[in-house]
């Protein structure tokens, strides 16, 4: 359980817990969906602002993308914290927010 626990940290901690039993492989595969998804998201985000540098729409545009961007990193943090806690003791948990199936 407590690789399960380490596997929602870093990307990397996620492709050691793909090592473990089938409760470690299951938090390190969710835990890894959820932080490409994060990188899938941000990348979108950088894109949309490069498209709009130097427009018009921008002045409106840029401060609703940095919000989201900042709830992206909050939702982040607060997704881990749960599901390492749920991880500590023993039971699954899927992040919302995920692109593809966990």
């Amino acid at each position: 359980m407590r690789l399960a626990a380490l596997a929602h940290l870093s990307p990397v901690t996620a492709l050691l817990a793909l090592r473990g039993d089938a409760f470690t492989r299951a938090h390190g595969i969710a835990a890894l969906h959820f932080q490409l998804s994060l990188a899938v998201y941000f990348a979108a985000i950088v894109g949309v602002l490069e498209l709009v540098r130097g427009t018009v729409v921008a002045v409106q545009f840029v401060p609703f993308l940095l919000l989201m961007n900042l709830l992206l990193v909050v939702n982040g943090v607060l997704f881990a914290i749960v599901a390492i806690h749920r991880a500590a003791t023993g039971q699954t948990f899927t992040y919302p927010m995920t692109i593809g199936r966990t």
